[in-house]
């Protein structure tokens, strides 16, 4: 189903209002740089500062008084100055934004690479630029560039960096790109024929072109994206250029060409870029999560061909996932896309587990340590076919991280009650999953989200009343937090409870009553044995 997003999947559903209010204080914070740029540029000109730090006669000291001579130009003074200062100021706000948020949930997940995401941005900027210097000093450029050599070679400069800081945004969020934008700036800086303007640039417009980036994900999003931040380019440069005389027709298009460059390059970059590190490296992304959701995924297909009852389990799962993920601003894209990989698994042995049942139960012909182990082994067939199939490293951690270490009770208990002493009672070691536990909060509500779907079938949530309803997954989510199975997540003890909340209200949705429909056949109804924690 197509959504319309630019914040809103991060935010729960009852902070409507609060992201109302957001959005009319970033319409407020726009109004308010506009005003303070255009005031300054006022002042400025007011104070006879007439040069630039751009200007020849500002390095020397020398700052133009307005005279009459120089009246007819006051305006592209004004309008530079207003458009640089607008531009910092809006930068720094975004700097500082970036500094004081919690990092985003990719930035988390893909954090184990990020000294090899940033020294390749480094290294492949380091390339452009030698290319840049080899080729200015070949004869074949000056014709072609002639005395615009610096306009255009800048140009390139600052267009490459942002773009490879966008990609560096998706993959580790805007705390990584700001830093790379920083060193871009420090590389400038050493190099000889670089003027020193180049080296504040890239903390200019890449912050504001990051931020883009993330506001506007998908594909016509990174079109979108792309041209404002070849806008945000041709601007600054604009603004440069103004502010010191009337801009040439050289210099306008090459603005133009650089907002078109920079508009083609960064949907093809991403597209292109973002695929290859995702597989070379693990990682994720929100264009990898919109493309796992698709249920035709060869391996859902699979899935749902030779495990029907657990692939029905998995959306079940994930509605309920979804919802919770939703209310505590987790993404409720990996929430879904965990639920539906979580066990797969269960593709190896099918029959053994009891949604895939008809009317033969295999357990009953085992010993309860020998079912616990054929259980159990889902876990690592799992993780194998993830792998197999090339899932990201956050889907598979998903799938031993959702039982944690949780003791399979039924088959504990059954085996207690067949010991005939102490020689042969069972330990609780011999019927946990070996875990991990959950590591973060979306695998820890696939845990409680899977539990509760499985409880909630086994004892017919559909026909109890509320009251009880409540007291099964209160019952339920109790047990997993006495096992200490949240404790190396970083679930609060609030967020606990608004999750309770919505598994109660998801659940009575999902599994409501039926009315019986005269003349026709009873339903055919699933054995009633259902072994504890088995899915």
């Amino acid at each position: 189903m197509p959504r319309k997003r630019v914040l809103a999947d991060l935010l729960p559903v009852h902070n409507n209002s609060h992201a109302s209010g957001q959005i009319s204080r970033r319409r407020w914070d726009i109004w308010i740089l506009t005003g303070i740029s255009l005031v300054l540029a006022i002042v400025r000109i007011n104070l006879g500062l007439f040069s630039t730090p751009f200007s020849s006669t500002f390095l020397k000291n020398q700052p133009v008084p307005l005279s009459p001579e120089t009246q007819a130009d006051s305006i592209h003074v004004f309008l530079g100055t207003a458009i640089l200062t607008f531009l910092a100021i809006l930068s720094t706000r975004i700097l500082y934004r970036t500094l004081m948020d919690p990092p985003n949930e990719f930035e988390r997940i893909n954090q184990k690479h990020f000294l090899q995401i940033l020294l390749g941005g480094i290294l492949l900027f380091l390339i452009i630029l030698s290319t840049l210097s080899i080729l200015l000093g070949q004869d074949i450029t000056a014709p072609i560039l002639s005395s615009h050599h610096f306009l255009v070679t800048e140009n390139i400069e600052l267009i490459s960096i942002i773009l490879i800081g966008n990609i560096i945004t998706l993959l580790l969020g805007k705390k990584t790109a700001t830093l790379f934008f920083l060193i871009s700036g420090m590389i400038i800086a050493v190099v000889p024929t670089s003027r020193y303007e180049m080296v504040i640039l890239p903390l200019i417009a890449g912050p504001i072109s990051s931020s883009l980036a993330l506001l506007l994900p998908g594909r016509m999003g990174s079109l979108k994206s792309g041209l404002l931040s070849g806008i945000v380019t041709g601007v600054l440069f604009l603004g440069i250029e103004i502010s010191v005389g009337t801009p040439s027709l050289f210099t306008l298009k090459t603005e133009s060409i650089a907002v078109i460059a920079t508009t083609l390059l960064f949907p093809m970059l991403e597209n292109v870029a973002m695929p290859l590190l995702e597989k070379s490296l693990g990682l994720l992304s929100e264009a990898s999560l919109t493309e796992l959701l698709d249920l035709n995924h060869p391996l859902l297909h699979e899935f749902s061909q030779k495990a029907p009852g657990s692939f029905f389990h998995s959306l079940a799962v994930a509605q309920i996932a979804e919802a919770a993920a939703l209310s505590i601003g987790e993404n409720t894209k990996l929430a879904r896309v965990s639920a539906y990989f979580h066990d797969i698994g269960k593709m190896d042995k099918p029959q053994y587990f009891i949604e895939n049942q008809t009317t033969f139960n295999r357990h009953e012909l085992l010993t309860p340590r020998m079912s616990s182990l054929i259980l159990i082994d889902h876990v690592r067939k799992g993780i194998e076919i993830a792998k197999k199939h090339g899932l990201p490293e956050a889907i598979i951690s998903a799938i031993p991280e959702h039982h944690g270490t949780r003791i399979m009770q039924y088959f504990l208990r059954k085996s207690r009650d067949g010991s005939t002493g102490p020689a042969d009672f069972p330990s609780e070691s011999d019927f946990r999953y070996s875990g991990p536990k959950p590591q973060s909060k979306i695998t820890a509500i696939l845990m409680m989200a899977d539990a509760i779907e499985a409880t909630g079938r086994a004892v017919k949530i559909q026909d109890a009343s509320p009251a009880r309803a409540i007291s099964v997954i209160d019952e339920t989510l109790l047990e997993i937090q006495r096992d200490g199975q949240l404790d190396e997540c970083p679930l609060t003890i609030s967020e606990i409870a608004t999750l309770k909340e919505v598994f109660v209200r998801t659940l009575l949705q999902t599994q409501h009553k039926r009315i019986a429909y005269p003349g026709g056949k009873p339903p055919v109804t699933a054995p009633s044995w259902k072994p504890q924690n088995a899915g």
